[in-house]
């Protein structure tokens, strides 16, 4: 089954800090070697927000002229007023 759009992004919103607290700990407690796994899941969860498009004209669901518009999931979009769904 295919998740809309916000689902999607309010899964990667949450998933952020959990997996970043979550590595944070194992590279304070077991090994420094843990914070590449922080970064690098920083950077992919990051990522994958950052470029999650409206279907219908491609803007950015987050992005409004290159800078974070919203820390929340917007009903529609702000290019064109299509619903996120």
């Amino acid at each position: 089954m295919a998740h809309s759009l916000r689902v999607r992004l309010y899964v990667a919103l949450i998933a952020w800090p959990i997996v970043g607290v979550f590595f944070a700990v194992l590279a304070f407690n077991v090994s420094h070697w843990f914070i590449l796994a922080l970064f690098a899941s920083m950077i992919s969860i990051g990522w994958y927000s950052w470029n999650l498009r409206c279907p219908s004209c491609g803007q950015s669901v987050i992005l409004i002229g290159g800078v974070i518009a919203a820390p929340w999931v917007p009903k529609n979009c702000r290019n064109c007023g299509r619903p996120l769904a």
